[in-house]
């Protein structure tokens, strides 16, 4: 480190900038520099309560610690709109060390807009009451700390992440911990980082659907940081995930195409980003994203070990990580069976003249609707001419022209009805709107009717 110290200096230095306010938790770093270019001098450091902001975070440097504290309080407790959102927004959380607070935040945020009263009005009585007593306890809340050194003070022999996964009706979230072995086999466990995210008002989820929105956030929260402290150690961790819906873990395990595609979407997503590792069933009452998922008062998350420790399980040196296997027999969300023929349905159909692309509304990707209509053309081609089959495993460019054709001209017989009923019979019936842009029909159409 001293190195270290002294190559930044030096460098810096040759473009004039002298560096002061200099801190560190390392008494031997702050050696040979002069008390001036200090932030605290040598006496302050070896007090315990000793607070210094880093990056916004409160930093101690006696303890090497986080320390998450309420904001300050101010002479009357905010009342208004503009004070109650001005107040909230103090409560810096950048990791989601203290989450299941934050969330409580969230929601009541999240209730005063949907109210849309002015800035400097309060807000109703109920809301009123929900904020007085938040703001109360987190009044009473102790400072929280947390360790910033995740790794044990002798040699790592092991190192894994665990992510858990947890949804209410409300929220849902995630929380990731740093599990590590040294070489005298004593394990440490430690909180990383945590997420959380409230439901939209606009769109009423039900619960697995929740519960599968949180597998997607622990998904992309646990790749970003299992992609960090691999290369931070120079060795691959593993990684366990949990949740405690056996309904997405089983969709996890079958085949996305019997999924609905709102759920194949996002299985599809999870098992990408997690390069299908599997997933393990935890129990709620031992699933610590619990907490992050339905809130924790303020006064009350300093006392809770499950938050920052996890499960008791993952603390055991006899921790062993057990996939889930089985795959629930009542799975919402399947396709029936007129589902998984539509695509057929809709080739027979080109064949008596009429044409309904409604099947591909489940791709929101242009590029992919025409790739899949390619595909499904060139099926109905080579059984129609079976002595010239295409078995090419890439598009053309003509094929893909064609199918892109296609669609503009569903997409226009299913909007522009009217107005493509007015070129045939009679244009001065169009709107001067449509008028204006001198619309014409080819005489050559790839088919002359839709069927709605």
């Amino acid at each position: 480190m001293s190195q270290i110290k002294g190559e930044i200096t030096q460098l810096l230095s040759l473009g004039g900038f002298e560096l002061h306010k200099w801190l560190s938790n390392i008494p031997e770093i702050l050696e040979n520099i002069p008390e001036e270019h200090k932030m605290i001098g040598s006496l302050d450091f070896q007090g315990e309560n000793n607070s210094q902001k880093a990056l916004g975070l409160n930093y101690n440097i006696g303890t090497d610690s986080f320390v998450i504290s309420s904001p300050e309080i101010p002479a009357e407790m905010p009342k208004s709109k503009r004070e109650i959102l001005s107040y909230i927004g103090q409560l810096y959380d950048p990791l989601g060390l203290v989450s299941p607070i934050t969330l409580h935040a969230k929601l009541l945020m999240q209730k005063i807009w949907s109210e849309k009263t002015s800035w400097d009005s309060p807000p109703s009585e109920g809301i009123g009451e929900a904020w007085a007593e938040f703001y109360k306890n987190l009044t009473k809340m102790s400072p929280i700390k947390v360790d910033r050194n995740v790794l044990t003070k002798n040699n790592v022999a092991s190192a894994e992440l665990t992510g858990f996964a947890d949804a209410s009706s409300t929220s849902y979230g995630c929380c990731v911990y740093f599990r590590v072995t040294d070489n005298a086999g004593n394990t440490k466990t430690s909180l990383l980082f945590s997420k959380s995210k409230v439901n939209p008002l606009s769109q009423k989820l039900t619960t697995p659907r929740a519960e599968l929105n949180s597998a997607v956030l622990l998904s992309k929260c646990a790749k970003r940081i299992h992609d960090n402290y691999s290369a931070k150690l120079n060795r691959e961790i593993p990684m366990h995930l949990y949740s405690d819906s056996q309904i997405v873990l089983s969709w996890l395990k079958i085949n996305i195409n019997k999924l609905i595609p709102y759920v194949a979407n996002r299985v599809r997503m999870i098992l990408e980003l997690t390069n299908e590792r599997p997933w393990a069933y935890v129990n709620t009452k031992e699933n610590p994203a619990d907490l992050v998922s339905r809130g924790v008062q303020p006064h009350e998350l300093g006392q809770a070990e499950l938050w920052f420790y996890g499960p008791p399980f993952i603390q055991s040196n006899e921790y062993t990580f057990k996939p889930y296997t089985s795959v629930s027999s009542l799975l919402p969300e399947l396709k029936s069976r007129d589902e998984s023929s539509k695509v057929v349905a809709s080739v027979t159909a080109h064949d008596s003249r009429t044409l309904n692309l409604d099947f591909l509304d489940k791709f929101s990707d242009l590029n992919k609707r025409q790739r899949v209509l390619a595909y499904i053309l060139r099926f109905y081609k080579n059984l129609k001419d079976k002595s010239n089959k295409n078995v090419s495993n890439f598009i053309t460019s003509s094929e893909l022209d064609e199918s892109l054709n296609m669609i503009i001209k569903f997409e226009q017989q299913k909007y522009f009805k009217s107005e493509i009923a007015c070129i045939n019979a009679d244009r001065n019936k169009l709107q001067d709107s449509i008028k204006s842009l001198h619309p014409f029909k080819k005489p050559k159409e790839l088919c002359e009717s839709v069927a709605d």
